[in-house]
C-alpha cells in the first residue's frame, strides 16, 4: 500500500534565497506539479503529498493519522501545517 513510492524527475532544483529568509522555490514546485499532471501518476493514488526537500516525512504516520481522523476517501481532504500551499508539507486526497 505504501511502497513503492513513485517519483518523477523535474530537472534542476536550484533556488535563490528570498528577502524574507526562505527559498524562492515557486518555480521548482510549479514544474513538479506540471510534471505530475502530465504523467497522471497522482490519479492512480489515494493521496498526493508535497514535501519540501528538508522535511522529514513518514508515510505510515500519515496513514495512521488519516485512519484516526476517519478519512477513508469519500470526501476531499487537504492537510497542511501552515496554510494553503506555503508549508513544508501538504496532503491532498484523491476524492
Amino acid at each position: 500500500l505504501l511502497w513503492p513510492v513513485p517519483s518523477t524527475s523535474i530537472g534542476e532544483l536550484d533556488s535563490k534565497m528570498a528577502p524574507w529568509g526562505s527559498w524562492a522555490n515557486t518555480g521548482v514546485f510549479l514544474r513538479a506539479w506540471d510534471a505530475l499532471v502530465k504523467e497522471g501518476k497522482y490519479a492512480k493514488r489515494a493521496w498526493t503529498v508535497k514535501v519540501d526537500a528538508d522535511t522529514v516525512f513518514f508515510p505510515s504516520r500519515l496513514l495512521a493519522h488519516a485512519l484516526d481522523q476517519g478519512w477513508h476517501g469519500a470526501e476531499p481532504v487537504f492537510v497542511t501545517n501552515v496554510g494553503a500551499y506555503v508549508g513544508p508539507i501538504e496532503v491532498l486526497s484523491a476524492a
